[in-house]
């Protein structure tokens, strides 16, 4: 009885030892203990526009403001091209406005010659019923001529009638004509200044893109931090060439900082969002700071175990975030942190 005791102790013990050699450590204590790289919010800041750099605000490890300005460029020749550019959007206006005033002037004129041409037209109608009448007075006239019934005299004064009414018959389809005509010009003068308008109409609205360009130039030419932080790194020195991306200025925001660690998909479900922490360094190794999870991600990223001989799946990790409060610029981007999540 008493060597059964002993041989199932001696087996409960090995059982224990190998327990505890193969499980994770994470699992016996009630925190997940790991180590991670110290990260911050970091801003390239660079013009978007190229150009001579002709101010900067800060050197390598002064702190800037958000809304300050950072970088300036020279501009002088912008401004040039932006009076330059105003002036051809003012003529362009103004020569607008002209079109439109000969067309507002063209539309006026097109109704006072149509009224013309019903006049001429309704004259015409006039004069044709009278030269119908003195066409039959002359036959009558030149029958009874004939006859011997009407004197020369009369038949003479007939004549001279009937040819008056035809002469003006023949001014007044002439003046109708030249009402027609003048018509027809007013019509094509329309279409003219029509075509005319949305030419100058397409001429403003290419100066005004131009000169809005030119504004937004003018406007990136003053290159503004959009963070409050330290400058890290000054890549440009005043008076160089820089080109349209490239960044002049590195800036981290101390205040927005966190450690970046790699957290196997064994063990991701014990931690969530707000979950706590604590955060230490080699370089500070007496001062612990406290933390908060700030960011799980949604997809596992590389494999920290493989083992496809044996059919194993791939252990992947997924991406955590330490945002760390309270620093004090105790910690710097890219030193290795220890961290305990709760």
């Amino acid at each position: 009885m008493k060597k059964t005791i002993i041989i199932t102790s001696i087996v409960i013990a090995a059982l224990l030892i190998i327990y505890a050699k193969f499980i994770h450590k994470e699992m016996l204590v009630d925190y997940i203990d790991t180590t991670g790289i110290i990260e911050v919010k970091e801003v390239e800041l660079g013009p978007k526009i190229s150009g001579r750099v002709i101010w900067l605000c800060c050197s390598e490890g002064e702190i800037i403001k958000a809304g300050a300005t950072a970088i300036r460029l020279d501009d002088k020749e912008l401004k040039a091209m932006f009076e330059k550019g105003r002036e051809s959007l003012s003529g362009a206006k103004a020569n607008l406005n002209v079109s439109k005033a000969s067309l507002e002037n063209a539309k006026i004129e097109i109704d006072t010659v149509k009224a013309e041409v019903q006049s001429a037209e309704a004259e015409v109608l006039r004069i044709n019923i009278l030269m119908e009448e003195a066409r039959k007075n002359m036959e009558r006239s030149a029958s009874l001529f004939k006859d011997g019934l009407v004197s020369e005299r009369d038949m003479d004064t007939v004549k001279t009638n009937y040819d008056a009414i035809n002469a003006q018959l023949d001014s007044a389809k002439a003046r109708r004509s030249a009402a027609e005509s003048k018509l027809k010009n007013s019509i094509a003068n329309i279409r003219v200044f029509d075509a005319r308008i949305s030419s100058e109409i397409a001429k403003v609205d290419e100066s005004q893109a131009s000169l809005n360009l030119l504004e937004t130039q003018l406007k990136d030419a003053e290159i503004i931090s959009p963070i409050d932080g330290v400058v890290v790194y000054k890549a440009f020195e005043e008076g160089e060439m820089v080109n349209t991306g490239a960044s002049v200025y590195t800036i981290h925001d101390f205040k927005n900082i966190w450690v970046r660690v790699d957290i196997e998909e064994t063990i991701i479900g014990r931690i969530k969002l707000g979950s706590k922490a604590i955060v230490t360094a080699p370089s500070i190794p007496d001062k612990e700071l406290k933390g908060d999870v700030i960011e799980i991600g949604r997809e596992g990223e590389f494999a920290t175990q493989r083992d496809v001989t044996r059919g194993r799946a791939d252990i992947k990790t997924f991406r955590v975030k330490i945002g760390v409060k309270e620093t004090n610029g105790l910690l710097k981007p890219g030193v290795t942190a220890m961290v305990k999540i709760y």
